[in-house]
């Protein structure tokens, strides 16, 4: 019976909440809760293996850890000061800043990436970064160049990166994305023992005119080797059942607790008088209509064509933002259905009037939306 009331609350919530005043039990929320993780393992893999994000060195698709080399500033090694900027930066957490005093050269090297082999990992094309200066008078660099180390300091390969010698460019974030490996034009090769086969480190190196001696500060961001091959999402950390499982499971307890607390809350300001185990009934049973969201999600999300996203793309595609659009209403409008069971329920269970059960279901589900809107994050097995 219990299962059977779980899904007749959508259609028949009276007669549910009838049989539940008589003989109010928590199993009912606890069965929609498990329900509610399923379909969110679900649509969690049914998202992911529609989403296809090309493949980089480092790995870019680690939520915790999305931008390696400059997330890091202990890979660094500089003449000036090596620091984390949080609160500027293109990709990850932060970027990676290089200052120093009344000077004239910034370098920048980062060893211990390899060795890699790009004659074997002939899929990998471009080396994409970002780098900004600042200069007080706003002097660019006379120049600046970048330097892919092979099997030694002493044999490497290089080139110009005129595109940043513009007065114009200072305190701007510039993008690059460079070819590389055997057939790339550009680089040249400090001996005829570089190879493309033994790549372990990559050095920036910016100068500028002695006549414009003056404090200097480099930043660097979301440096990658691109593939031209994409992996699925679900091959990441995205995919991580464990994880998975844990944050439904926290999601729908918090959220529940929150919804409960606030239902039994606005109940005792307005004479209600039951304990708050009722109200976790109440708001349990409701809670079924994220269950069908999640199906909804499971079932939309499976009905697209695979989305393939280059690691440097700027434009979104149009069925993802499609997709996100529709993801973001529903996260919106759901809830309203859970409104009216709840509204249905406290009717029900107290013998309140239709308007005053309306008045206590929206503020009891009010701190869904607070959260949403401020601090989505508490929220996240809601959303995707």
């Amino acid at each position: 019976m219990w299962a059977a009331d779980i899904i007749r609350v959508l259609y028949a919530p009276h007669k549910v909440f009838k049989r539940v005043v008589e003989k109010p039990r928590i199993l009912g929320p606890v069965l929609i809760m498990i329900l509610f993780i399923v379909a969110t393992v679900c649509s969690h893999f049914a998202w992911g293996s529609k989403i296809y994000f090309g493949k980089t060195i480092p790995y870019n698709m680690d939520q915790y850890n999305p931008d390696p080399w400059t997330d890091n500033s202990s890979m660094w090694a500089s003449n000036a000061n090596v620091s984390q900027n949080t609160l500027d930066g293109l990709y990850g957490y932060n970027s990676v800043q290089f200052n120093t005093a009344n000077d004239t050269v910034i370098w920048a090297e980062l060893n211990n990436i390899g060795p890699i082999n790009f004659t074997e990992l002939d899929d990998y094309k471009n080396l994409t970064f970002a780098l900004k200066w600042l200069h007080a008078m706003t002097a660019p660099p006379e120049i600046a160049r970048i330097y892919l180390f092979s099997e030694s300091s002493d044999s490497y390969f290089y080139r110009e990166l005129s595109e940043i010698s513009s007065p114009s460019e200072n305190d701007t974030w510039h993008n690059f994305t460079i070819p590389i490996g055997t057939h790339s034009a550009g680089w040249i090769n400090a001996t005829s023992q570089t190879t493309w086969g033994v790549i372990s480190g990559i050095k920036f190196n910016l100068t500028w005119a002695e006549s414009a001696r003056s404090d200097l500060t480099v930043l660097v961001d979301r440096v990658f080797f691109e593939s031209e091959q994409f992996e699925s999402l679900i091959t990441s950390s995205y995919g991580n059942i464990a994880n998975l499982l844990l944050d439904a499971l926290i999601g729908f307890s918090f959220t529940w607790m929150i919804i409960g607390l606030a239902l039994f809350l606005a109940g005792r300001i307005a004479g209600v008088k039951s304990s708050l185990m009722i109200f976790l009934i109440i708001s349990g049973y409701a809670f079924i209509t994220f269950v069908m969201m999640k199906i909804f999600f499971a079932v939309l999300y499976s009905s697209i064509a695979p989305v393939y996203i280059p690691f440097d793309a700027t434009v979104t595609d149009p069925t993802l933002q499609t997709i996100l659009q529709i993801s973001s209403y529903s996260v919106l409008l759901f809830p309203i259905w859970s409104i009216v069971l709840c509204s249905i329920g406290t009717r029900t269970f107290f013998n309140l009037t239709s308007s005053k059960s309306i008045l206590l279901a929206v503020v009891g589900f009010s701190p869904y939306y607070v959260f949403l809107f401020l601090f989505p994050s508490f929220l996240a097995p809601f959303v995707i």
